[in-house]
């Protein structure tokens, strides 16, 4: 219990005293990324103050008078004025409270301002104080409700790092938080209204913000397996209800309930099941209570599952790499038997069938490419949970949303793209597969729940992967999109003074000087800026055909005249918009001199000196998009695709489709992310969202050709996939005759 001292300061723990231990650099390490942590997350607690905003203006319109509606309208503002104050304010108190208690001179004993109401006693606080003291007290038993039971193990994690009692007080406790979010409110208003209203909206927004945080920081904790494998408390209301526990041998009945619409798809995977076991030369009316061979007794359900646990912490009951360097599934049959009391029992047929089954799974999670193959092998691990799982519940294999097979698809899901290769980055996924694998071959018993509670996390890892990902891979995009824009503004300003040129045979030297080193940049800032469709762009190209028309001989008197009108605006003109800092001044100035010249023989009626023309050539027009290029030559034993069927698969890829590339020493899984509509070149990211590849349509065109590039159908669940692909297997093998 937090108490109360003389000084008004509030003691976390007793005072480590001088014998402490400097905390370890690594440690300090861990501390200081936790801290990073903490200072962006705490200010998006925050968020409240937008609806805050939003109540007080009503209240401000429901109020009974001037004054009160003007006090409302008056702190609305503060809160607006104050918001980064109260926000540093907030995070520096909390901070405060989290360097005190890893501090190295006092690592246990951590002391904090309290808030100025939390040492006076009960009796004589005010109706005022007690209400606010309710509101403030309602947050923190609320967040104990909603995060507790990530707040427990933050507190385990943060006692293990200064190797202290479990029990030590955590410096982020709820009541903390409050309490601090109290001492930031108070000084901007005095009004109990608004100061509970405030509560209120951070009750309702911020506790979700503050469970995030928790699971930020038992995740980065775990990462360095700071108590990776620390078991879960199990919620204890609502669901708890019914029973303490949710046993996988419940699940028969409870994992029907979290579907409604799987009808058909349960009966084909159910009867796909069936045709599993009659293709492993059972007879499909084999139950339980059959039983296996005379000479032995048959284990019951709980005696396998007890031997299985067994196994699953042995080392030889997991995926190994064999000689040839593939790897191989553990003789699950043989280590079960060996297990079962000596060998003097045997399982039952269908635990039989049921073992067989989820070997050809495994075998086919070992060999299914989509996925790498190092993160094959660490799904494999899960074989035996997996049997645990399938013996006590065979909606394992009818129920799509059952949590273990859930699990399943989603470590399979966020392995797609994953690569060896990326050995220079910290590899999170990678690392969060491994927890995930450890915490089941550590925890699982008998409980389902912990299937739910990985899946959930993993589910807010993937979201968090997937938005970091989004961010990087963005990035590249636009930059990449910046580029193409840049390249056709290029190509459309060259086809407009092509077109204007083409039309002369000669013009002056100093025209074509203009042009180059002025008006075509001009031109293609218009373009970017404005469009092709705006006042600003068309005059500038006006601008363009009104200086070459000022150079063309003027043997007509009215020619000569309307000349003489429009040079000044037109020189004007030029000049101003060549004066900017990006063109070079005096050769500019140089050419207005040589052009004023060519104006004076114009004028004159003169043709222009054969030593001051240049010759126009012809250029051809640059097209949009580019023309694709030729496949690169490649022997017709080769090819795998024709030439049109390898162009076409690769101008109708779909953007976000995800590719294994077999043109390196080893594969790598890399998503197709953005195609330009001007060269048609390809560029791929990783699944950090970082740039992979940039290829032609024909250099990608000539990888599927030769069977180099392979798209890979990400979105069939694992599962999905497995039970197919067995089924399919075995239909091609010839019928076994049955003894």
């Amino acid at each position: 219990m937090t108490m109360l001292n003389n000084n008004n300061i509030v003691s976390f723990g007793t005072h480590q005293g001088k014998g402490a231990k400097e905390l370890s650099s690594q440690n300090k390490k861990i501390i200081a990324s936790c801290r990073i942590i903490l200072t962006n997350s705490l200010p998006k607690c925050f968020v409240f103050l937008g609806n805050l905003d939003d109540t007080l203006f009503k209240l401000a319109d429901q109020a009974k008078n001037n004054l009160e509606q003007s006090e409302y309208f008056n702190v609305m503002r503060l809160f607006r004025l104050q918001k980064d104050n109260l926000q540093n304010e907030f995070t520096k108190l909390v901070l405060n409270d989290f360097d005190l208690f890893f501090s190295s001179s006092s690592v246990d004993s951590h002391n904090s301002e309290s808030s100025p109401n939390l040492g006076l006693e009960l009796a004589l606080l005010q109706d005022d104080d007690l209400e606010e003291d309710i509101a403030i007290t309602r947050i923190a038993t609320k967040s104990n409700e909603v995060f507790g039971n990530e707040f427990t193990q933050l507190t385990s994690r943060f006692a293990h790092l200064i190797n202290r009692p479990a029990t030590t007080k955590n410096p982020l406790a709820a009541e903390r938080i409050a309490a601090h979010l109290k001492e930031v409110i108070s000084p901007v208003t005095s009004n109990l209204a608004i100061k509970l209203q405030a509560y209120k909206q951070f009750e309702q927004q911020a506790i979700g913000e503050l469970k995030n945080l928790c699971l930020q920081l038992n995740d980065e904790l775990i990462k360095h397996q700071i108590l990776p494998n620390l078991a879960q408390r199990k919620p204890s209301q609502k669901h708890s209800a019914t029973s303490p526990t949710s046993s996988i041998e419940e699940s028969n009945s409870g994992t029907s309930n979290l579907i409604s619409n799987q009808g058909e798809d349960d009966q084909n995977t159910s009867a796909m099941f069936e045709q599993l076991r009659v293709s492993l030369n059972r007879n499909a009316s084999l139950n339980t209570q059959n039983g296996g061979s005379g000479s032995f007794n048959i284990a019951d359900q709980q005696s396998i599952l007890s031997a299985l646990t067994e196994l699953q912490q042995i080392p030889t009951a997991q995926v190994s790499m064999s000689q040839n360097g593939r790897y191989q599934l553990p003789e699950l049959r043989q280590l079960l038997a060996g297990n079962l009391q000596a060998g003097s029992q045997s399982v039952s047929h269908i635990d039989e069938d049921t073992i067989n089954v989820i070997d050809l799974l495994f075998e086919f999670i070992l060999e299914d490419k989509i996925i790498p193959a190092p993160m094959r092998a660490m799904i494999a691990r899960l074989q035996i949970p997996m049997l645990k799982v399938a013996i006590r519940d065979k909606k394992f294999f009818s129920t799509k949303n059952h949590p273990a097979r859930r699990l399943l698809n989603n470590l399979a899901k966020i392995s797609t793209g994953w690569s060896q290769q990326n050995n220079t980055q910290q590899d999170l996924i990678q690392t969060k597969i491994e927890a995930v694998i450890t915490t089941i071959l550590a925890e699982l018993d008998t409980d389902i729940s912990l299937f739910e509670q990985l899946n959930l996390d993993l589910k807010q890892f993937i979201d968090q992967q997937g938005q970091n990902s989004t961010v990087s891979e963005q990035r590249i995009v636009k930059a990449n999109e910046g580029q193409e824009k840049l390249i056709a503004a290029q190509q459309q300003v060259d086809n407009v003074i092509e077109t204007h040129l083409s039309q002369h045979s000669h013009l002056p030297k100093v025209v074509i000087s203009l042009i180059d080193d002025g008006l075509k940049h001009v031109l293609k800032l218009r373009l970017l800026q404005k469009g092709i469709d705006s006042a600003e762009w068309k005059y500038s190209v006006a601008l363009l055909e009104q200086l070459i028309w000022s150079v063309q001989p003027k043997p007509e008197p009215s020619d000569r005249q309307q000349l003489s009108q429009a040079l000044p605006k037109l020189i004007e003109e030029l000049k101003e918009n060549l004066s900017g800092a990006s063109f070079n001044q005096p050769k500019i100035k140089a050419y207005f001199e040589e052009l004023n010249a060519c104006h004076v023989q114009c004028l004159q009626g003169d043709q222009l000196e054969p030593a001051v023309l240049q010759t126009i050539e012809h250029r051809s027009k640059m097209s949009n998009p580019a023309e694709p290029e030729a496949l690169p030559e490649i022997a017709l034993e080769e090819k795998i695709l024709s030439d049109q069927e390898a162009i076409e698969k690769a101008t109708t890829l779909e953007i976000g489709t995800w590719l294994e590339f077999f043109d390196e020493e080893s594969p790598r899984q890399i998503k197709f992310s953005w195609r330009s509509n001007l060269t048609g070149r390809c560029l791929f990211v990783s699944y950090h969202g970082l740039k992979a590849a940039d290829l032609s349509l024909a250099e990608l065109a000539g990888l599927f050709q030769r069977g180099q590039a392979k798209i890979i159908d990400q979105f069939e669940p694992l599962m999905d996939r497995a039970l197919i692909s067995m089924m399919a297997a075995i239909n091609q093998q010839p019928n076994s005759t049955e003894k």
